[in-house]
């Protein structure tokens, strides 16, 4: 079992196990970030990852009708040619529903 250590700050405790701990104390320093700055932006992408992930599973499913309406518009030739890299692959053939 590890040692968990609790550091309080603003009222608020936050128990890490010694090796998460260290291991963020690493790496926030080699980010040139205090350990709360590491562990708040740490939180703040899992937090954004399961709220992704809530927004994914409730939303609704494309209908045949939108899928063709958005290759309509994505099928309007623009007047420039694709800027280096935006280019589809060559042999590309759009996926048929």
């Amino acid at each position: 079992m590890q040692k968990h250590i609790s550091q309080p700050d603003s009222g608020s405790a936050l128990h890490l196990a010694a090796s998460v701990r260290t291991k963020a104390e690493e790496i926030s320093t080699k980010e040139g970030l205090s350990l709360n700055e590491f562990v708040n932006e740490a939180v703040a992408e899992k937090l954004a990852h399961y709220q992704h992930a809530e927004w994914v599973k409730s939303r609704r499913a494309p209908t045949p009708e939108s899928i063709m309406e958005a290759r309509r518009i994505l099928r309007k030739a623009g007047s420039e040619p694709p800027q280096p890299g935006d280019e589809l692959p060559e042999g590309y053939v759009w996926p048929e529903i």
